[in-house]
């Protein structure tokens, strides 16, 4: 009768691992589908990370192309002379042009008195 309890006993201990066994294989089967899971997540980051470079590289050369306040401040100091000098010029030609009116009345006038006076003297 031993012998039909170690039996017993066998079967009941090849039952048990027969389960074991299935569970072992479904939770194989669960790896495999996380593995998977993890490949698309590694291929994601790969994406990721190629996309950060490239933003990276963007970044360099946007600093290296941009303005500094430094940069704006020294051009708006240039603009303002600029902007003074061609004021200057500007009141300079206004000045000018009423100098060559009063110039060019001046001259009418005198051409006038050089023909009344040609006239007079029977020059003309």
């Amino acid at each position: 009768m031993d012998e039909e309890k170690i039996i017993q006993k066998l079967d009941e201990h090849g039952k048990y691992f027969d389960r074991v066994f299935v569970k072992l294989d479904e939770h194989d089967k669960q790896f495999d589908r996380v593995f998977v899971k993890l490949d698309e997540h590694d291929k994601q980051f790969d994406r990721v990370f190629i996309k950060l470079i490239e933003h990276d590289d963007q970044l360099k050369e946007i600093r290296e192309s941009m303005a500094t306040k430094d940069d704006i401040r020294e051009l708006k100091g240039i603009m303002e002379s600029v902007i003074t000098i061609a004021k200057k010029i500007q009141e300079d030609h206004v000045f000018a042009v009423e100098w060559l009116k009063r110039l060019q009345t001046q001259i009418d006038r005198q051409d006038e008195d050089i023909r009344q006076i040609k006239l007079q003297l029977k020059m003309a």
